[in-house]
């Protein structure tokens, strides 16, 4: 088989400190660690790109028990590779910690991506406040100025007059800032209920009003972001065109529980507490979902989920 595997998400934890409305992650049981064996089994693939690109998330990745174990682990065995770790930015002294301790053997490219989903509207949408991100960004680039921050903002019904004020935050403090359009995701985000995100006729044209001026912002300095947020535009303006979907053909997305998905938004297509990554990869499952794709989609807008 000539694919390979690029880019890989793994969701460390189902454990959670927050209560985000448009995720039920939280609510789940049992809570699940994903171990260090089920690391080695991704690892060892013979359709590992020597490339791979690896990200972290969860649940909240900084909730996981050996993170600092399966940290080390990927970086001797694929020193190049582990690029992101996706966190809500609330665990501030285990953040610091981690840096302290691999902020030296951290490839180039490295970044840490905080969910901020408002200034005014954060208590509502994820509960709690953002003045505890706001210490954990101020510490991190006060301490490790070298480490890479982006911010990430989920727009949904509740929060999209935030937008703006959020965009101009991350400006202020020099951060990478990222949008994406609220979605059900019933093998990742929305397992335990399916949920509806409606957005009215008025609230789609004022995100596509403020998207629109983040988009004239980015077109010089960020065009890859620059032409997400412009597809996010014409998906809100019922635009969206079907289009080639690369992901199944060189992405997986690993649960907690050994759950691999090469499309979040299709079935899985393994579990690794069963079979190794190789005979996942290569399996029949994995082939029709490829095979699938190639007839074009447009189910999602999502960095997941969009070619380029």
């Amino acid at each position: 088989m000539d694919n390979k595997i690029k880019k890989i998400n793994i969701a460390l934890t189902n454990r959670c400190n927050l209560k985000c409305i448009m995720c039920d992650i939280w609510k789940e049981k049992p809570k699940i660690d994903l171990p260090l064996s089920n690391i080695n089994n991704i690892l060892n693939s013979q359709f590992l790109d020597s490339n791979t690109d690896i990200a972290f998330t969860g649940g909240e990745p900084f909730m996981h028990g050996q993170l600092s174990k399966i940290t080390d682990f990927v970086l001797k065995k694929f020193p190049l590779s582990l690029k992101t770790i996706s966190t809500n930015g609330t665990h501030t002294a285990k953040i610091l910690e981690y840096l302290n301790e691999f902020n030296k053997t951290l490839p180039k490219g490295f970044s840490i991506h905080i969910s901020l989903d408002g200034i005014a509207l954060y208590n509502a949408q994820r509960g709690g406040s953002p003045e505890n991100i706001f210490d954990t960004i101020k510490t991190v680039k006060k301490q490790f100025p070298a480490t890479t921050l982006k911010i990430k903002f989920t727009i949904t019904p509740l929060n999209y007059p935030d937008l703006l004020p959020t965009y101009r935050f991350s400006k202020k403090e020099n951060l990478d800032f990222r949008i994406k359009i609220v979605e059900c995701a019933e093998n990742y985000t929305n397992k335990l209920e399916s949920k509806d995100f409606p957005f009215s006729n008025s609230s789609k044209k004022q995100i596509v009003k403020d998207l629109l001026k983040i988009y004239n912002d980015k077109l010089t300095t960020d065009r890859t972001n620059a032409l997400f947020i412009k597809n996010t535009m014409m998906f809100l303006l019922g635009k969206t065109r079907p289009h080639f979907c690369k992901v199944p053909k060189e992405r997986i997305f690993v649960m907690p529980n050994g759950d691999v998905y090469s499309c979040i938004h299709s079935n899985k297509i393994g579990n690794l507490n069963e079979n190794p990554l190789d005979t996942i990869w290569n399996s029949k499952k994995a082939a029709a979902i490829r095979e699938e794709k190639e007839e074009q989609c447009n189910k999602c807008v999502a960095y997941h989920g969009i070619t380029y």
